[in-house]
């Protein structure tokens, strides 16, 4: 391999991680402002806030990144590589700023954080799964690859959409576990316990 390949993949990628700090945590941050000042006048949102399977809207987001449509787009070569991989980073930092953030201002019980990482892990498995069925062969994976390798368009956008769907039910799930277990008093006394 030559060497200006490996300079030049990691000119892009501190390139990319520079950019996703500035859009992904810029947009993170007025994200936070946004939910800090909901949940600090309407405490009993926060609470309700917890079924929201925006990891799995996150999930659903990178797919899209990930799919053939930039490229269809765009065609191929360095820039819908660098639109793909800009998204994908922008996506990653933005709900990782606004958790950071908003476990600053409301932090959580231990509880709650330990099904919050879950909820995260179980997306992962989810995305992991399908990137591995790619060079594997095995569950849907294989099957998008077999539609993208077949130009059908169609068929790699449903099955896209079945492992999102399948990521919100997932999610939802684990968040009405989530909200059952939040206990508001508990939280209350860290948020005075972080405050003073």
């Amino acid at each position: 391999m030559d060497a200006s390949l490996v300079y030049n993949h990691l000119l892009i990628s501190l390139g990319l991680w520079l950019a996703g700090i500035l859009v992904g945590g810029g947009l993170g941050y007025a994200g936070d402002y946004l939910l800090r000042n909901i949940f600090a006048s309407k405490p009993q949102v926060r609470r309700a806030a917890t079924i929201v399977p925006w990891r799995a809207m996150v999930l659903g987001l990178l797919l899209f990144a990930w799919s053939p449509f930039i490229p269809i787009r765009l065609g191929l070569g360095t820039t819908p590589a660098m639109v793909m991989a800009g998204l994908f980073t922008v996506l990653l930092w933005l709900p990782f700023t606004v958790g950071v953030l908003m476990h600053q201002w409301f932090p959580a019980s231990l509880e709650v954080r330990l099904l919050g990482g879950s909820r995260s892990l179980a997306m992962a498995a989810t995305a992991a799964a399908l990137a591995v069925g790619v060079f594997t062969g095995g569950g849907v994976g294989r099957y998008l690859m077999q539609q993208v390798n077949l130009l059908q368009w169609g068929p790699a956008v449903r099955g896209m959409l079945m492992v999102a769907a399948l990521a919100v039910i997932v999610d939802l799930l684990l968040g009405v576990l989530q909200f059952a277990i939040y206990r508001d008093e508990a939280d209350s006394q860290l948020v005075q316990q972080a405050l003073s």
